[in-house]
């Protein structure tokens, strides 16, 4: 809790969360997980409506994932983001993946907002465009990164 700020927050009930680790139990089908602990006649259509959120929650989904499968999984997002536009909340340590995937980034230094920065980057991203490298640069100096320093250090 902030003490220094008040008020509420609207949470649809069609919701969904991404966690860093794997849990779903692998012997089910995706839609039984979903309604995992609900029983009756509603758990089925709340389990279907929970497949078409409004609001995704990503806590560092693809952290553990190799190179290809996160590329992959980066633009299997970006289809399900366009084709059920839910809000969508990606906690994420890797500045690159939050440069393609966000629309605004909030960097957190000391539990506090340090950046909050629209991402004004034409799609597709690409990582050798000069506005991606200067944003990039710019998030890495808010979270007390300079580059050619720790480049000279390597």
């Amino acid at each position: 809790m902030d003490p220094g700020f008040t008020g509420t927050v609207d949470v649809p009930d069609r919701r969904a969360f991404v966690f860093q680790e794997p849990r779903l139990l692998s012997w089910k089908r995706v839609v039984d997980n979903v309604r995992l602990g609900r029983r009756g006649a509603s758990a089925k259509l709340h389990a279907q409506a929970a497949l078409e959120p409004e609001l995704l929650l990503l806590d560092e989904p693809f952290g553990a994932l190799d190179a290809l499968t996160r590329i992959r999984m980066h633009v299997l997002l970006q289809e399900l983001c366009a084709r059920h536009h839910p809000a969508v909340l990606l906690v994420t340590h890797d500045v690159d993946e939050a440069i393609l995937l966000a629309d605004r980034i909030v960097v957190l230094a000391d539990g506090q907002i340090s950046l909050d920065v629209d991402v004004a980057i034409g799609a597709p991203r690409m990582r050798a465009d000069h506005a991606f490298d200067e944003l990039r640069s710019r998030l890495l100096a808010a979270l007390g990164i300079d580059e050619l320093a720790e480049g000279a250090r390597a």
